[in-house]
Order: structure tokens, then C-alpha cells, then sequence
């Protein structure tokens, strides 16, 4: 172990969309004996001699966007590498359920927003209701959008989106482009990709 690296026990991980295309070969690389994850959170086991930020016995969600090279998160113990940066400590009273998404999907909906533009007053459409749609929906509404509209074909989803703050167009029952226009004349401001891929409909 390198000394800024600290090993941790993992307590939750999470299946991300990405880790099913490289389980269904839709993107090469993944070999036999592959550890899949990167959305992780758990104890810290060991720290490095020059960790100084997390010390053993910390609860911790690990940074989704960096990696050892070598395995997932999909295991009983995963090694961080620059623990010091790439963990966030995690109060003993909050479940795992509560923070888990700090490694991954909550970000990833963040980030969409912020080079999507969304600023008080937009208009946004976010196609795709999974975790990350929600997540673009709900940072979507902490600027102050003005409309934010969310487009999938799950009705559960779709309420989900709608608990968010969101319209709603199921485009398995609707002409997508006839509604969304009737919602927002002229169209959305930002347009957000939440479902990307091959599930991208629309």
C-alpha cells in the first residue's frame, strides 16, 4: 500500500449503469476474474503513513472517480488511493442508504446541471428517470429553474421525478417532441441526458 492510501472495509456499494454495460460486453475491456464497482462507502481498515484527513476506524463514501487499476468495489475490501482527497467521512447516526449516493449518482446529476447551465429562471428537460435523472432534477431546482420537465416511459419514475419538483411526459404514451413543445414554447433551455446510450429514446 502506497503511504497517502488507506484500505477500507466496504459496508454498501451500488450497481451503477456503467458496470452493466461492461457485464453485458456492450464495452470492452473487462477480463475474467474482473472486480466490477465504483460507488462505494465503508470502515477504514489501515492508513498509510502520510494519511492524515481519515484514520482507522472511519466511516467513509469513497470518491466513485478514481481507481486502483487493478479491482472494484464489488468486494469486501478495496484499497483508496490519496485516501486524504478521495473519502468523505460519514457520521456513525446516518445509514448508508442516507449517503451512498455522495460517491456517484448524486454528483453525476450535479455535475450535469452545472455544464448543462441551469441557472435561476431556466427551462430543463431531463430524459431519463433513473437515480441520475433524479439527481439532475433536484439540482436542477436548486438554482431556481423555472420548469423543469422530466421525460421517461416508467410511471414509477415519473412520479418519483414529480415528488422532485418536475412535470412529467411518458413518451410511451405521448408524441415527446408535440408535448414537450406545448409545455415549453420554443422548447427547454437545457436539454439532459440522463438515460444515455441505448436506452436514449425521444
Amino acid at each position: 500500500m502506497y503511504v497517502r492510501d488507506a484500505i477500507g472495509r466496504v459496508t454498501s456499494t451500488i450497481v451503477c449503469g456503467s458496470d452493466l454495460h461492461l457485464y453485458h460486453n456492450e464495452f470492452a475491456g473487462l477480463e475474467k476474474n474482473d472486480i466490477l464497482g465504483h460507488e462505494c462507502m465503508g470502515i477504514i481498515e489501515s492508513v498509510g503513513s502520510e494519511v492524515k484527513n481519515v484514520k482507522v476506524g472511519d466511516r467513509v463514501v469513497v470518491s466513485a472517480v478514481i481507481s486502483c487499476g487493478y479491482d472494484g468495489c464489488r468486494a469486501e475490501y478495496v484499497r483508496v488511493p490519496f485516501a486524504d482527497v478521495n473519502t468523505l467521512k460519514i457520521k456513525s447516526d446516518v445509514k448508508d442508504e442516507q449517503v451512498l449516493f455522495l460517491s456517484d449518482i448524486l454528483c453525476t446529476g450535479w455535475q450535469a446541471t452545472v455544464l448543462g447551465g441551469v441557472q435561476e429562471g431556466t427551462t430543463v428537460a431531463v430524459w431519463g428517470c433513473g437515480p441520475v435523472g433524479w439527481m439532475s432534477v433536484m439540482w436542477s431546482r436548486y438554482p431556481g429553474a423555472k420548469k423543469i420537465v422530466a421525460i421517461d416511459c416508467c410511471e414509477e419514475r415519473l412520479e418519483k421525478a414529480r415528488l422532485q419538483g418536475a412535470e412529467a411526459i411518458n413518451f410511451s404514451k405521448t408524441d415527446i417532441l408535440k408535448t414537450l413543445q406545448q409545455m415549453i414554447p420554443g422548447g427547454p433551455d437545457i436539454c439532459i441526458d440522463a438515460a444515455g446510450f441505448r436506452f436514449a429514446k425521444g
